[in-house]
């Protein structure tokens, strides 16, 4: 099995026995196509978000997007995304998911809320 990314190498023509990019002919058995599917990320990456010392949450997720259980990201402390990438939002009903999140989110903060 080989994996493939066409973004930099486009597919100029694919039979069925065969797959042609600019740069390489790959023989097949089986072809998967994987188109991706950007439902998380782009909601926040489409919004100018900046965190600790001016940094972009673009320049941060230019690589992939990471977070902490899909809540979180590192160098942003005021920033909780409900369904964000990692979050177990793809298993579950999104409104229900949310409601979860938001009540945990809600108990964590009364915590921080209360005086040392």
């Amino acid at each position: 099995m080989k994996l493939k990314d066409i973004s930099a190498d486009p597919i100029r023509a694919v039979t069925p026995t065969v797959v042609d990019t600019h740069n390489e002919t790959f023989e097949l058995d089986t072809l998967v196509c994987g188109t991706g599917f950007d439902a998380l990320a782009r909601a926040l990456l489409a919004m100018d978000i900046r965190g600790r010392e001016g940094l972009r949450l673009k320049d941060k997720w230019a690589n992939e997007p990471r977070t902490y259980l899909g809540i979180k990201i590192e160098g942003f402390p005021n920033l909780f995304a409900l369904a964000g990438p990692g979050s177990p939002s793809v298993l579950t009903n999104i409104m229900g998911g949310s409601i979860s999140t938001l009540t945990g989110l809600q108990s964590v903060l009364s915590i921080c809320a209360q005086p040392a």
